[in-house]
């Protein structure tokens, strides 16, 4: 959702599910308090190395735009494929996932920010795409992981920026920076 946020956690978790389960808000939250994250934290978990961190910036027209990615593969899926979890509201159990973090310096439209959105979503099918990574369940190339996160972190107030899709310069340095991040992650899991 749209939110105001005081801090950003991409948590590494186990990657075997411990019995009972915990509910992941509640896992978020321990996480944050033993960080001494204080307020409203967003946060994303994955049971991949946090050694697949990759850093991408660049400053664009006088704003620093950077892209931060974690990345695993164990459960990548195409869009479409047959999903285990056949009832509504569980919480799916498994491990991998690709999380992408944006950080820009200065203030963003909520429309803009969707943009933004589908283009570091297609950015990363495009390179999930160029290296050929598969889904398990239908031997498809994959659009991603059962799993996936993105979060993108601005100011709250002047939305100087207005449009991020693939007509803006915003929209091609983000969709390069993406896959840069992405293919440096992933690549590094696969040597």
């Amino acid at each position: 959702g749209y939110t105001l946020a005081n801090g950003f956690l991409n948590a590494r978790v186990p990657r075997h599910t411990p019995d009972p389960v915990e509910d992941p808000a509640q896992t978020l939250q321990l996480l944050a308090d033993r960080s001494q994250l204080h307020g409203t934290v967003v946060g994303m978990m994955t049971a991949a190395s946090l050694d697949s961190l990759r850093v991408t910036s660049e400053c664009i027209d006088g704003e620093t735009l950077t892209v931060l990615v974690t990345s695993g593969l164990d459960n990548a899926r195409r869009a479409g494929d047959l999903a285990e979890y056949r009832t509504l509201g569980l919480t799916p159990l498994v491990n991998g996932t690709i999380n992408i973090g944006i950080v820009i310096s200065t203030g963003v439209a909520p429309a803009a920010l969707v943009e933004m959105i589908t283009v570091v979503t297609e950015a990363k099918v495009a390179v999930l795409h160029e290296l050929g990574v598969t889904s398990p369940v239908s031997r498809e190339l994959a659009t991603g992981t059962g799993t996936d996160a993105v979060a993108v972190f601005c100011q709250c107030a002047d939305h100087r920026i207005r449009f991020a899709g693939k007509h803006t310069v915003l929209g091609e340095r983000l969709a390069v920076l993406v896959m840069q991040a992405i293919r440096s992650s992933v690549e590094r899991d696969r040597s």
